[in-house]
């Protein structure tokens, strides 16, 4: 029941908030002219209720909130604290990350409640993870505020999984070589060679998952540094790398421009064999 109680919960203050994460972003959008710099070899690119349902209704809520966000509570527990002040722990489970929950509310104005304080204690995350996630997991937990942060999880998770499908690719088909970056803001860095000749290295990638606080979402976020070999491609490809420097990149378009991006490799060394 602890379980329901939690989606529940989940699914209300996700709802409450689209409608404001929607205002947010197309208010940055008008703001924020898409900006890219190119700095001597570098481009920089850019957040009691139990009894009110029945088990059947608890399960709808449960099986429509997986599908919004992709997160799952497990063995959650409900203690009372005081008056009508209750803690709830959980395991929270994702495809990319793991951690367990303590989320404690005070229902005194049921059916509205008062988030009091978020904690998380995360498992087995990579040092790389948690240099990009500790920054908005402290902030939005200081916020209080439940719906944010379950959507920065959701969306994290997403990306991160996305991420690593597509550096798994690029790597068996021989385009890079991948490492944990385990300083700054975190993420993964990719040297992006030669086929023919793998020790020869155009560019090196940072790429990590950046949350912006002023709209509290997530965006893929590239750092791309020319080498010395990889100038003259650079120059050939300035516009296509230009697109890594776009917001709001989605699932298809990062897609497109790594595959394009191969494409690009590929040419330019049948033109310069």
């Amino acid at each position: 029941m602890e379980n329901a109680e939690l989606e529940r919960i989940k699914v209300k203050l996700l709802k409450e908030t689209s409608a404001l994460e929607k205002e947010l972003k197309e208010q940055e959008s008008v703001e924020r002219q898409e900006s890219s710099s190119f700095v001597q070899n570098t481009f920089f690119a850019k957040e009691d209720y139990v009894n009110k349902y029945s088990l059947e209704e608890n399960n709808k809520l449960c099986d429509f909130s997986h599908h919004l966000t992709g997160i799952m509570f497990k063995d959650a527990k409900k203690d009372w604290i005081n008056d009508k002040i209750y803690k709830y722990t959980a395991n929270v489970v994702t495809k990319a990350i793991s951690f367990y929950l303590e989320l404690t509310i005070d229902l005194k104005d049921d059916p509205d409640f008062e988030v009091i304080d978020i904690t998380c204690h995360f498992m087995d995350v990579p040092p790389c993870f948690m240099l990009e996630m500790t920054p908005w997991v402290q902030f939005l937990a200081k916020l209080k505020n439940f719906s944010f942060f379950m959507s920065a999880i959701s969306d994290y998770s997403q990306y991160n999984v996305l991420r690593n499908k597509i550096i798994n690719s690029l790597r068996s088909n021989n385009y890079i070589n991948f490492y944990d970056h385990e300083e700054e803001n975190g993420g993964i860095l990719l040297d992006l060679k030669s086929r023919r000749n793998p020790d020869q290295i155009y560019l090196k990638y940072q790429w990590s998952l950046k949350f912006f606080e002023k709209t509290c979402h997530i965006e893929h976020y590239f750092t791309i540094n020319a080498t010395e070999f990889g100038m003259e491609f650079v120059e050939a490809n300035t516009s296509l790398l230009k697109q890594f420097c776009k917001l709001n990149l989605k699932k298809k378009d990062l897609i497109e421009l790594w595959a394009q991006l191969c494409s690009a490799i590929d040419a330019y060394e049948d033109k310069n064999k």
